[in-house]
């Protein structure tokens, strides 16, 4: 039934938004954000990106996708040397350079994590500022954290390298949150989780970078997102992936 729905509302949409004259291929950047997003040889998939993909195409465009590592992929943005950027927060940094496309929200938790049996304590935000923090480059965990001043930060590449630093006492604490590989964090048994814990609601987005010459069909492709809402689709594209909804609702604080 969902499928039959899906079918019918895609030749609606195609009736009613016809195709740009001058079809485009979007370069796309996939992201390595399993179950929502990841990179399966040169195809990107996932709900997110099958999202991205519709929007595009209703819009009469497609994209191409390649892998990059996430803190170049901004860095290219602000160049425009990328055309879509998926599955991201939003800050006062990136808002300058990208024009965001929201679809939805999701709860998100932020953990830090010392090493087992260090005398490390963080029972509130404030403690923080006496330790050497890790931190992956370019990513947003919270207002919290991105905007707070006088913290000793250093920043890695990968969650990996996160944790061998804290291992090796090249730092006293790490951060991760529900979308930054936080198994790799709590499944280590030479990891201790602090006892400090941050809970909101995240907005989830995907944009089009400002300086991208794709930038003209912005407000196009955000209406396509906008209809795919009101009519459902995009709850359907992620119920067939098996992967939760993005509520467009806040949730409640827990």
């Amino acid at each position: 039934m969902a499928l039959r729905s899906w079918i019918c509302w895609c030749w609606l949409a195609l009736l009613m938004f016809p195709l740009s004259v001058s079809a485009e291929v979007f370069r796309g950047h996939c992201r390595d954000r399993p179950p929502m997003i990841q990179p399966a040889g040169i195809h990107c998939v996932g709900p997110a990106a099958e999202l991205i993909e519709r929007a595009l195409a209703y819009a009469g465009h497609q994209v191409e996708w390649v892998t990059v590592p996430w803190a170049r992929t901004l860095y290219m943005a602000q160049r425009g040397e990328v055309d879509v950027l998926p599955v991201h927060s939003m800050d006062r940094a990136r808002e300058t350079f990208l024009l965001p496309i929201h679809y939805g929200n999701r709860s998100r938790e932020i953990y830090y994590f010392a090493k087992a049996g260090s005398p490390t304590r963080v029972e509130r935000f404030d403690d923080l500022i006496a330790y050497r923090i890790g931190a992956l480059r370019g990513s947003y965990y919270s207002d919290e954290f991105n905007t707070a001043q006088g913290l000793n930060v250093f920043y890695s590449v990968g969650p990996e390298q996160l944790i061998e630093m804290l291992l090796h006492d090249r730092l006293d604490v790490v951060i991760t949150s529900t979308i930054h590989d936080p198994d790799l964090f709590f499944s280590n048994p030479r990891l201790r989780k602090l006892e400090y814990v941050e809970h909101f609601a995240n907005k989830r987005y995907f944009s089009i970078p400002a300086a991208s010459p794709m930038a003209r069909y912005y407000d196009d492709i955000r209406q396509m997102v906008e209809l795919m809402l009101k009519r459902g689709e995009i709850e359907d594209i992620y119920r067939h992936h098996g992967v939760p909804v993005p509520a467009m609702d806040p949730p409640a604080d827990g």
